[in-house]
């Protein structure tokens, strides 16, 4: 599994083909809208990345030997995800400093 960053998208266009560009996008599966305004429904439920999840994923991007993401929805215990990743981090740099 890996972790993806959240990217925010805004779109300007004309207001008449609104809906027409947002079914067009959904349905290719790159993009999932939430309506923003006041009073609409809340986006989806996320939890802010915690410091160690942060700490994880910048391990994980400085790392020289990446794997390919996986193409299937998988469940995953994040907390767990989070606590191997750093835990190879700290075994990293103990042996690192070890061998030095």
């Amino acid at each position: 599994m890996s972790i993806v960053l959240l990217v925010k998208v805004t779109l300007y266009g004309l207001s008449a083909e609104k809906d027409a560009v947002l079914d067009g996008l959904q349905r290719l599966g790159c993009l999932h809208p939430n309506d923003l305004r006041s009073g609409a429904a809340k986006a989806t439920n996320v939890a802010a990345p915690s410091a160690d999840a942060r700490a994880a994923l910048q391990y994980l991007q400085d790392s020289p030997v990446r794997r390919r993401p996986l193409r299937q929805k998988a469940d995953v215990d994040l907390q767990a995800l989070v606590k191997e990743a750093l835990d190879i981090r700290d075994r990293s740099r103990r042996l690192y400093e070890e061998h030095k």
